[in-house]
């Protein structure tokens, strides 16, 4: 997998200074001391395809690590944040 990662960002390397993760919306310096010891950037891939997906922020990248990039599954979670506080 770690092959893979380097592998893609030797081909897509990293972002334009004024990049914007396309699902937080956040820029480099709202997301500084994000990414631990990692980039803030990922290059974020199909793991099935290994194909490049976009440059998104190492938070989001690890919220969809955890839904396994299952569409139903973040549909759901949409769903369910959206019905929740709707509740007392």
């Amino acid at each position: 997998m770690a092959k893979q990662r380097l592998e893609l960002r030797k081909v897509w390397g990293y972002p334009e200074e004024d990049h914007i993760c396309p699902i937080c919306l956040k820029n480099e310096e709202e997301l500084k001391g994000t990414g631990g010891n990692a980039s803030i950037w990922v290059v974020d891939h199909d793991h099935i395809t290994n194909s490049f997906r976009g440059h998104i922020c190492h938070n989001c990248n690890r919220g969809l690590g955890v839904f396994q990039d299952n569409v139903d599954r973040l549909e759901r979670a949409i769903n369910y944040l959206s019905t929740s506080s709707q509740v007392g």
